[in-house]
């Protein structure tokens, strides 16, 4: 925070911002995937798409995988949740398809060298975002400060350089998204169908790509970025077992994971004591989480009918899921930079920064098998993350009346 303030006035300069940026990813990427191993799937399913099967049908541990998990000792038993199929988006399999047949041409070992590529191609991804901010920093589209908060952000490339995670490619869509939703809606609508196409969290942005222009033409750009969305899946439907399990992954997870959450911690046991007499578990937990759902889709309906730019609609809409999700890993938070970029929210730049203490069972379950969260983590961060966006709220309305 002191860091941007000063940014304010007295620009940093070029050679000290990029020293610090690259050598916090470089201190990254050297320290491996510790936190996270969702890079070991990525390339997983890589290799499961090159050998004809689509990672849709078959999961990590399916009898008719056999023979590749034989063939890839170093790199199947680290995949985690083996029951569970794939549940990314086709550019993002399309990622690990590349690097799998990128390996294999080479004559690498398939495995580390997979995990490695993708690395660096998520590392690039998290630069592709630092050059985009430059520019629209250089054209007066976004603060002074912006390209410090993503460049200089540890959770940044914890995740990123670190820990590999795709979303640096789908808030690098996003992003481009978001700047070109008013004079360029044709481009912004392939910017989001693409992020989508990564992760689903940038068709956020689709009810103001192009608002003031007529209703058939916001059809059009819509329908362009849902169609980009569906013609990625349309390759999977020609591997073996295609043409079933596209949605099942993403079922599995939608139901069953919890992680870290800041509101839904407190619905699924209250939905349990009302609701849950005589009636199985997995039925109170997606009553609870359809309960959620509604609300999040409420949330959606106002911010699309009052907020009529991209950047304060867009991102209501994706600071509500997070709020409201279940499952709220530490990099989940960084979608909500590229808003804060454009408005500071003193409230998310706390979560953002201290999100990580969430990583605090990781040694036990990597001993143990088990998951303990211990209670002072959620006081500590959400509590003062609500306080402080009650606060600019109150602010906001008390600014917004004076100046009536």
């Amino acid at each position: 925070m002191a860091c941007c303030r000063n940014a304010r006035s007295r620009p940093v300069p070029p050679a000290l911002f990029w020293s610090v940026a690259l050598l916090l990813r470089a201190a990254a990427l050297a320290s491996g995937p510790v936190y996270s191993d969702d890079i070991q799937r990525y390339a997983w399913e890589g290799e499961v798409a090159l050998g004809g099967s689509s990672p849709y049908a078959f999961a990590p541990d399916a009898p008719e995988l056999a023979s590749l998990r034989e063939a890839l000792p170093e790199l199947a038993p680290r995949v985690a949740h083996a029951e569970v199929p794939a549940v990314y988006p086709p550019l993002a399999q399309a990622c690990g398809l590349a690097t799998a047949a990128l390996v294999h041409a080479s004559g690498a070992s398939p495995g580390p060298a997979n995990v490695w590529i993708l690395r660096v191609l998520f590392l690039a991804a998290d630069l592709g975002v630092l050059a985009v901010l430059l520019r629209a920093r250089k054209a007066g589209r976004l603060r002074s400060e912006a390209p410090l908060v993503w460049g200089w952000c540890p959770l940044v490339c914890l995740e990123f350089a670190g820990s590999g995670h795709l979303d640096s490619l789908g808030i690098l869509f996003l992003l481009l998204a978001l700047l070109a939703c008013e004079a360029r809606p044709l481009a912004s609508a392939l910017w989001c169908g693409l992020g989508a196409s990564v992760k689903l969290l940038p068709l956020c942005v689709l009810p103001w790509i192009g608002r003031e222009r007529p209703p058939a033409r916001r059809l059009l750009f819509a329908l362009l970025a849902l169609g980009i969305l569906a013609a990625g899946y349309l390759p999977f439907l020609q591997l073996a077992g295609g043409e079933r399990g596209l949605g099942a992954g993403l079922h599995e997870y939608g139901e069953r994971w919890e992680a870290a959450s800041l509101v839904y911690r407190f619905v699924e046991p209250w939905v349990l004591e009302h609701y849950g007499q005589g009636v199985p578990f997995e039925e109170t937990r997606h009553l609870a989480r359809v309960g959620v759902g509604w609300v999040w889709i409420a949330i959606c309906l106002v911010a699309v009918w009052r907020r009529r730019d991209a950047w304060s609609g867009a991102g209501a809409v994706v600071g509500a899921f997070l709020v409201l999700s279940p499952t709220l890993h530490p990099w989940y938070t960084l979608w909500m930079l590229p808003f804060l970029l454009e408005r500071p929210s003193l409230a998310w730049s706390w979560l953002v920064a201290v999100s990580a203490i969430f990583y605090w069972p990781l040694a036990a379950w990597k001993a143990q098998q088990q998951w303990i969260e211990p209670a002072w983590a959620w006081w500590l961060v959400a509590p003062v993350f609500a306080a402080l966006w009650i606060c600019e709220r109150w602010c906001a309305r008390g600014l917004a009346g004076a100046r009536a």
